[in-house]
C-alpha cells in the first residue's frame, strides 16, 4: 500500500502541514522564548546600573554611610525654649537659606492641635511643598510661605509643608513647649 511519499521526512512534513504546522510553531515559540529569556538575563544587570538601582549584595552598609555623610554636611541651628536648647539639622534648600538670613529671631509660637507650635514670619519664604504623610516629633517645617511650624508629637497628615530641618534629639520637646503659647529663639550654631 503506497502512501505517495518517498521517505519518512516527507511523511512528517505532511503531518505537520495537516496539523496546521502546530509542531513547527511550537518549536519556533520555544526558541523565541529561550532567546528572549537569555537576552533579558544578559541585559537586566546593565539596566540596573544605568538606572542607578543598587545591588543588595554591595549596599548593605551604604544607608548608614549616607546618613552619616548627610549629618556631616547639614548646617546646624539652635532652638532655645526657656532653659532648654535643642540642636536642629537644617536641610539644604532655598527656604532654609532665606530663613537663616532672618536669624537670630525670638518669636511667640502659638499652640495648635496639641501637636505643634506655629508662628507667622514677617516675610514670605520660597517654598518647595511636599506631602510627607507622617509628621515626626522635632520636624521643623514651613506651612504656606510664611508660617513656621515646630512639631512636638508624631502623627499622620495629609497637609503639605516645606521641610526646613529636624531637631536632633527631641526628647522632652513636648514638655519644653508646654500647652499654650511659648517664646522660642531660633539662632545659628550648636550648643
Amino acid at each position: 500500500m503506497g502512501s505517495g511519499y518517498n521517505d519518512a521526512k516527507e511523511v512528517q512534513a505532511a503531518k505537520s502541514t495537516m496539523n496546521g504546522g502546530k509542531a513547527m510553531k511550537r518549536k519556533r515559540t520555544i526558541k523565541v522564548f529561550c532567546f528572549t529569556a537569555i537576552l533579558m538575563c544578559a541585559l537586566v544587570p546593565s539596566l540596573w546600573i544605568s538606572m542607578n538601582i543598587p545591588d543588595e549584595r554591595t549596599t548593605a552598609e551604604a544607608p548608614e554611610q549616607t546618613v552619616m555623610e548627610e549629618e556631616v554636611q547639614m548646617e546646624k541651628m539652635q532652638i532655645v525654649i526657656g532653659q532648654k536648647t535643642y540642636n536642629v539639622s537644617l536641610y539644604e534648600n532655598e527656604t532654609t537659606k532665606s530663613l537663616k538670613e532672618m536669624l537670630p529671631m525670638t518669636v511667640s509660637m502659638e499652640e495648635l492641635n496639641g501637636n505643634e507650635k506655629y508662628t507667622y514670619l514677617s516675610q514670605s519664604l520660597p517654598t518647595d511643598r511636599v506631602y510627607p504623610g507622617q509628621i515626626h516629633t522635632g520636624d521643623l517645617m514651613l506651612y504656606g510661605s510664611d508660617c513656621l511650624v515646630l512639631f512636638y508629637e508624631d502623627f499622620a497628615t495629609s497637609y503639605g509643608y516645606t521641610p526646613l530641618g529636624k531637631v536632633d534629639d527631641p526628647v522632652g520637646l513636648a514638655e519644653a513647649v508646654g500647652s499654650g503659647a511659648v517664646e522660642v529663639t531660633f539662632q545659628m550654631g550648636v550648643e
